[in-house]
């Protein structure tokens, strides 16, 4: 594989990822890129910039990277002030695409990938005196941008000042290692139902039964079947296997989207 982390110039936390990466983790710039903007590498993995806020790229734009594994490092925000680390992929579950990607649409991912960096972003911030009343969790799918390359966002901040943090910068940087380090899941699943931050799925992932793609929140219901199975369809694993927050969807569609699933030879889980 050729992973690729990438940061953003318009991105104060994602730059301070970037510069630990540089002064504590023996990264090094190797040569400017034709955007002007320095390449940096630890020898194997490779750290490229944009100048456009990563959200917002263009699908054509992240091929024209070059990998085949792309991992953000981004800033987090919370309307409730909530420090916070996280990762998730991203695609719209409707047709607002205020934060870029596409109406409706899904990104790529590897559960591989999101559940190795997740693990370690949640291990390296356990160690951190600093990061302990932090909450860390995934997220469910959201935001943009739309890429047909596997891509997946890890991230910290919550308030503005939070995205100044150095330790949970150090942190994000270790994830993102790992997750470009990760290989293919062989129990990647999708994940339905719940809230934002995805609190069983999160529990599974951490005790390690199953590597979570793409997540289906209940605010995102109804979507139509062609949606529902494009989570299946774009985990790079091309999983069979659905886990439902029982408690956390809908009763009106619970069985809706079992008989989806189930006509697609997908096996569905109730947890």
């Amino acid at each position: 594989m050729r992973p690729i982390i990438l940061f953003s110039k318009a991105d104060v936390a994602s730059m301070l990822t970037r510069q630990v990466l540089l002064e504590s983790f023996n990264w090094r710039e190797l040569y400017i890129e034709k955007n002007g903007e320095a390449v940096i590498s630890d020898g194997t993995i490779i750290g490229l910039t944009t100048r456009k806020h990563h959200i917002y790229l263009k699908d054509e734009e992240i091929k024209g990277l070059g990998g085949d594994l792309i991992i953000v490092a981004s800033s987090h925000r919370s309307e409730k002030g909530i420090k916070s680390l996280h990762a998730h992929s991203t695609g719209n579950w409707g047709a607002e695409v205020k934060l870029g990607g596409e109406p409706n649409k899904l990104s790529y991912t590897m559960a591989g990938a999101l559940s190795v960096g997740f693990r370690k972003l949640s291990e390296a911030a356990s160690e951190e005196d600093r990061l302990k009343d932090w909450l860390v969790s995934l997220e469910v799918t959201h935001h943009g941008p739309y890429s047909s390359v596997p891509l997946i966002f890890i991230e910290f901040g919550g308030p503005q000042s939070a995205l100044l943090i150095r330790e949970a910068a150090i942190v994000v940087a270790e994830a993102c290692i790992a997750a470009a380090n990760a290989h293919l899941s062989n129990k990647p699943a999708v994940g339905i139902g719940g809230g934002h931050y995805a609190p069983l799925f999160t529990t599974l992932t951490l005790q390690g039964e199953y590597d979570f793609g793409h997540i289906v929140p209940k605010y995102a219901f109804p979507i139509s079947d062609e949606l529902l199975l494009e989570a299946f369809d774009k985990t790079v694993e091309k999983t069979k296997l659905a886990i439902i927050d029982w408690k956390g969807t809908p009763g009106t569609y619970r069985q809706l989207i079992i008989n989806v699933l189930k006509n697609q030879g997908i096996e569905v889980v109730k947890k």
